[in-house]
């Protein structure tokens, strides 16, 4: 008898970790498709029209892919990154060239750095908790 006091604590635990192993959404990390991820802005100081990156979305050829009412995107000049995300730019297409993380705004693009070409942006979101 002494050893089911043992089995008894430790069952919760027990359920916990085969409830993860079969996949349930105890706890799920995922995209949320409507979260604004990056804002880009085409003047510094987040200035001037913006492109709004959702949570998961990527560009290899931000000229190119990117057209809005015939206008297409070939200035960055400052980016808003949305708390708790991750903006990933590189100065050529297909993510080629100096790459750079950002998790933070920046009011101003280094000049080094403002020929973006490429871009991702993802965020980390826990969804689904059931206790």
């Amino acid at each position: 008898m002494g050893n089911f006091g043992i089995w008894a604590q430790m069952l919760p635990l027990l359920c916990f970790l085969v409830t993860i192993l079969l996949g349930s959404p105890l706890l799920t990390l995922a995209a949320d498709q409507g979260q604004t991820c990056a804002t880009l802005y085409d003047q510094t100081n987040f200035g001037g029209h913006g492109l709004e990156l959702g949570d998961g979305k990527q560009f290899s050829n931000l000229e190119e892919e990117y057209t809005n009412s015939s206008t297409t995107w070939n200035i960055t000049a400052s980016v808003k990154v949305t708390s708790g995300c991750l903006f990933t730019a590189c100065n050529e297409s297909h993510f080629d060239g100096h790459c750079q993380e950002f998790r933070e705004e920046l009011k101003a693009v280094p000049v080094s750095f403002a020929n973006i070409e490429s871009v991702n942006c993802t965020c980390a979101t826990v969804s689904n908790i059931v206790l």
